[in-house]
């Protein structure tokens, strides 16, 4: 038995009906004074424990499905890598109401929403998107994996190719995987997920999901068939049998890795499932990581390049650098800002001001000699 507590051990308990096709289900046992929820790791007729120092365990919770046997090698994975115990690598990996002792209850399903058409259209993919989908297809349609990189613009369309590469996947009857660094832009990506595949289960899994609607998603991953599961990094840890095409969004930003208790990179994890399941992963980023590019430089890694943004009439932003030894900026703004500013205005148009500081400044200088006012009390 795993349990969620700090100790990188297994506990023994007796049990009179389990059986090995029980391996990864809930249980509720007697731990001191409390009462925990753990998973069965493994059955056995025999323990180093003498037989009067073990417990019973309390219940076995068979409402809810075993964890299957590839999700459990990679939590032993994701323990192993990162020297955290076993037991609360799986709890992580269950939604919180499942970690509870009282029972589950399964609800009914709600039906899926419609999508909107109108509000997220489909483009035609250009040539040089469809360049990309035809370079990742065979390794979807192996399924083998290979890691590929995306590296494309800001509006180049990263968007289109993951859903065509996800079609791909999903008409195998596939799942795919596709992880955001924000919960934030998941219910938009979600939306844009749902009107392109009206026909196939699209579920969110991220840490603000009700407790209820966290468990039916959780459970329904777990399924056989096709669906779409998009998620912030937690959606790595749950179980995704039959797992056809991972997709990483903005693989460079931070929040894919967890600061707290179990702290494991969610990006990293993902290439771990896709060699488990044996499909590819695309990292996709307008500004890769430096350790993704080294995997290429390596040829680790496969780069793609979408270096136009996929709307024609789209220019990138014109950008000035404003020295302020010569534009002195004695409330914040420029002169050549303030021009620009009215400018704008006086089109009738907004402008957008962005400040690294509210209400003091760092240092106070000379922009004339480069003087700085150092602080009679401290070092600053």
């Amino acid at each position: 038995m795993a349990l969620d507590v700090p100790l990188t051990r297994e506990f023994d308990y007796l049990a009179d009906d389990l059986q090995a096709d029980d391996i990864g289900r809930r249980v509720t046992v007697p731990f001191g004074r409390q009462r925990l929820v753990g998973v069965v790791v493994g059955v056995g007729d025999a323990s180093a424990v003498p037989l009067d120092k073990l417990k019973a365990i309390e219940a076995l919770h068979r409402e809810t499905p075993a964890l299957p046997a590839e999700c459990l090698a990679f939590l032993q994975f994701c323990a192993r890598y990162y020297h955290h115990p076993y037991g609360q690598v799986l709890a992580q990996a269950l939604p919180p109401r499942l970690r509870k002792p009282a029972p589950w209850k399964p609800l009914r399903r709600r039906p899926a929403r419609s999508a909107d058409p109108i509000s997220h259209a489909v483009h035609a993919l250009n040539p040089c998107q469809t360049a990309v989908v035809e370079a990742v297809s065979a390794d979807v349609a192996g399924p083998h994996f290979a890691v590929h990189v995306l590296h494309g613009v800001t509006g180049s369309g990263k968007t289109e190719v993951y859903l065509a590469l996800a079609q791909q996947a999903l008409a195998q009857g596939r799942k795919v995987l596709l992880l955001v660094p924000e919960i934030n832009l998941t219910p938009q990506l979600e939306a844009r997920v749902r009107s392109h595949f009206p026909d196939t289960p699209v579920l969110a899994l991220h840490s603000e999901l009700a407790g209820n609607a966290r468990v039916q998603h959780w459970l329904q991953l777990g399924e056989p068939g096709p669906l779409l599961a998009v998620g912030t990094r937690l959606a790595v840890l749950a179980p995704l049998p039959g797992l056809g095409l991972v997709v990483v969004d903005e693989e460079h930003d931070p929040s894919y890795k967890q600061q707290e208790g179990l702290r494991y990179s969610a990006r990293d994890m993902a290439l771990v499932r896709a060699r488990d399941a044996g499909c590819p992963v695309l990292l996709g980023s307008a500004t890769p990581s430096l350790e993704t590019l080294a995997q290429v430089e390596r040829g680790r890694y496969r780069l793609h390049v979408l270096a136009e943004r996929a709307d024609p009439r789209a220019r990138p932003p014109r950008i000035d650098l404003v020295d302020l030894r010569s534009h002195p900026a004695p409330e914040g703004l420029s002169a050549p800002a303030l021009a620009l500013l009215s400018a704008t205005l006086a089109r009738g148009e907004q402008s957008l001001v962005f400040i690294n500081r509210r209400g003091y400044a760092p240092a106070l200088w000379c922009a004339e000699c480069g003087w700085s006012a150092p602080c009679p009390r401290c070092s600053s």
